[in-house]
């Protein structure tokens, strides 16, 4: 290990002071790691520790040296196995997992005034473990190769990839008394085997079929261009009305292409979607909790990991003032097409958020002084959660969504 390859920063500026920084190799422990993190490749862990003079000063931020296939966390010491384990109740996990920028093989990540409550140890230190881990990540080709409409002929819990056949191949499959229903997945997904418990719903009633994007190097209006091209491609040859299943950003890209590009779509039905956007400091969040939920969402795309964060579009788009946003939302007014939509709301922590999105944000918008409140459902759902699992929370949640919207 390097610890030359780390620098504690006051307003940008290297902190050399033994006294006020100090950093040393860490070693974890195995009663720190559950069982489902065994696999995660820990490339270097570190121990930071800085003086409670340090910590109150304007800016601080801590730089590590990563190559592109690795990603950097830090996390208060006291709360390492909370954070392990997901438990995001603690009051500081969330508010430790920021992702500041990317400036070329360098990480900066920015946590320190964004809780003024912190408590300091008896030797007046916060201490802080960065880690650096290994991601595994699919090449670009097999990613890109996965882009557009496809039809899902089966998707089951045991698998983490649907099988899918191309508009042309499915022909024979298609049941002409069924209706047609596409999943649109969220940022830094595809659809897999987290939207079983929602194939499982439709698969009676509907042709299902899955839309793949690369939603992080893309703006959201591009890739609500591209879905919209593959509905008037799907309508061309089945000539079925289409409805729309979406996770949090996918309902954004099913919005533009409804809205912004007239796509011919006749229902919406959105889980966890920021439709009122979310604030910076949410979206640095990111990569850290897609880490955490990897076993959830199958991988980590490769664009999330090399991506600089002033290039990740489609992140950008999601900020609550966006220009796509307000556009979005101000065409909403003007189509008038909220009889159209459903949300699915996840109140997972204390009631006010899924762990990435507040309820407020997915259920509503608002526009300069007026609120449009979405139909919706709201339950204990998690963020990566909505579609995974058939039980009763999920099927009496979408039979609301069709009798609200009358599919």
């Amino acid at each position: 290990m390097n610890l030359q390859n780390i620098n504690v920063k006051i307003n940008h500026d290297v902190v050399d002071n033994m006294d006020e920084v100090r950093i040393s190799e860490y070693t974890i422990n195995n009663d720190q790691m559950p069982l489902d993190q065994e696999q995660a490749q820990f490339s270097d862990a570190y121990e930071i520790q800085i003086s409670k003079n340090i910590y109150t000063k304007d800016t601080v931020e801590i730089e590590v040296l990563v190559d592109k296939s690795e990603l950097a966390f830090v996390v208060d010491k006291r709360y390492i196995k909370e954070f392990f384990n997901l438990n995001f109740s603690k009051k500081y996990i969330s508010e430790l997992l920021l992702f500041k920028h990317y400036e070329g093989n360098k990480e900066v990540l920015s946590f320190m005034n964004q809780d003024k409550h912190f408590s300091f140890s008896k030797n007046d230190v916060v201490d802080l473990l960065l880690f650096k881990v290994l991601i595994n990540t699919p090449s670009k080709k097999q990613e890109t190769d996965d882009y557009g409409l496809s039809y899902i002929s089966h998707l089951d819990s045991t698998t983490p990839d649907p099988t899918l056949l191309s508009l042309e191949d499915a022909k024979s499959l298609i049941n002409n008394e069924k209706k047609t229903a596409i999943i649109v997945h969220g940022i830094g997904g595809k659809v897999g085997n987290n939207y079983v418990g929602l194939y499982d719903y439709l698969k009676n009633d509907f042709n299902i079929f899955g839309f793949n994007y690369p939603s992080v190097t893309e703006h959201i209006a591009n890739n609500g261009k591209a879905l919209t091209t593959e509905v008037e491609n799907l309508r061309k040859l089945y000539n079925q009305d289409v409805h729309i299943f979406s996770h949090s950003m996918g309902g954004l890209v099913s919005r533009s292409a409804l809205v912004n590009e007239s796509a011919q779509v006749e229902t919406i039905v959105m889980a966890g979607t920021p439709n009122g956007g979310v604030f910076y400091t949410a979206i640095h969040k990111l990569r850290g909790l897609l880490y955490l939920f990897r076993h959830k969402i199958n991988f980590i795309p490769e664009q999330i990991i090399a991506t600089k964060y002033k290039d990740a579009k489609g992140l950008l788009d999601l900020n609550h003032k966006s220009e796509f946003l307000n556009k979005l939302n101000n065409g909403d007014n003007i189509a008038n097409v909220y009889s159209k939509y459903f949300s699915l709301v996840g109140d997972y922590i204390f009631g006010k958020n899924d762990k990435v999105v507040s309820v407020n944000k997915i259920c509503r918008i608002e526009i300069e002084d007026t609120k449009y409140n979405f139909q919706s459902v709201v339950n204990n759902w998690d963020h990566f959660n909505y579609y995974k699992q058939s039980n009763y929370e999920l099927t009496n949640a979408l039979d609301t969504a069709r009798y609200c919207l009358k599919f």
